[in-house]
C-alpha cells in the first residue's frame, strides 16, 4: 500500500466513512510496515487499539438494575424526607405546647371562680378541658396535611433526579480513557508533528 492510499484511507477513518475492511488494512499496514515519520502517531493510536480490550456491550438486565437501584435510593431518601418532617411537626407542636401553657400560666393566672370539692367532678372537668385542647390541636394538624402531601412529593422527584444523576455520573467515570485516547489522537493532528 503506498503513502497516498494510507492518507486517503486515514482521511476516510477519521471522517467516519472508513468500512470495516479499509480499517482492517490501516491497522494491518501500521502493524506490519515501515511507518513515515509524519504519521508515526497514528501508528501508536492504531497499536494501543489492538492492545486495548474491547468495550462490553450491557447485558440484559442492565436497564432494570439501573431502574430498581434508582428506585431504593429514591425509597431511602423519602424516609429521610418523611423523618425530617416528623421531627419538624413535632418540633412546632412541642412550641405550641409551651406557647400555650405559657399563656395559661402567666397571662390567664387568676384565681379559678368555683372550686369542686367533689373529686369526680374535678376529675370530669380535667377531661373536658384536656379533650378541648386535643381537639383544636388536631384540627391544626389537619389543616397542614395538604402542604405535607406536597412536600413529600416534591421531595420524591428531587431525590429521584439527584439519584439519577448520581449514578450517571459514577457511571460515566470509566469512560475516561476515550478521553485520553482522543487527546492522544487529536494533539499530534493538530500540530502536524509527533511530540516526544
Amino acid at each position: 500500500m503506498n503513502t497516498q492510499e494510507i492518507y486517503s484511507l486515514l482521511e476516510k477513518y477519521y471522517e467516519g466513512r472508513c468500512s470495516d475492511e479499509e480499517e482492517q488494512a490501516l491497522m494491518r499496514y501500521f502493524r506490519e510496515e515501515e511507518v513515515p515519520p509524519e504519521i508515526m502517531a497514528e501508528k501508536e493510536l492504531f497499536n494501543s487499539y489492538v492492545e486495548s480490550f474491547p468495550v462490553p456491550e450491557p447485558d440484559s438486565g442492565f436497564e432494570q438494575r439501573i431502574i430498581s437501584s434508582l428506585d431504593r435510593e429514591i425509597e431511602r431518601r423519602n424516609r429521610k424526607a418523611t423523618n425530617r418532617f416528623l421531627y419538624a411537626v413535632m418540633s412546632a407542636a412541642a412550641a405550641l405546647l409551651l406557647l400555650v401553657g405559657s399563656w395559661y400560666f402567666f397571662i390567664r393566672r387568676t384565681e379559678p371562680a368555683d372550686t369542686f370539692k367533689d373529686p369526680v367532678l374535678a376529675y370530669n372537668e380535667t377531661v373536658k378541658i384536656l379533650y378541648n385542647v386535643s381537639s383544636r390541636m388536631n384540627e391544626g394538624l389537619n389543616a397542614m396535611e395538604p402542604a405535607r402531601k406536597a412536600q413529600s412529593i416534591a421531595a420524591k422527584n428531587l431525590d429521584r433526579v439527584g439519584k439519577s444523576t448520581g449514578l450517571l455520573d459514577r457511571n460515566l467515570k470509566s469512560l475516561d480513557y476515550f478521553t485520553k485516547a482522543i487527546d492522544i489522537v487529536s494533539s499530534p493532528l493538530e500540530h502536524g508533528t509527533l511530540k516526544k
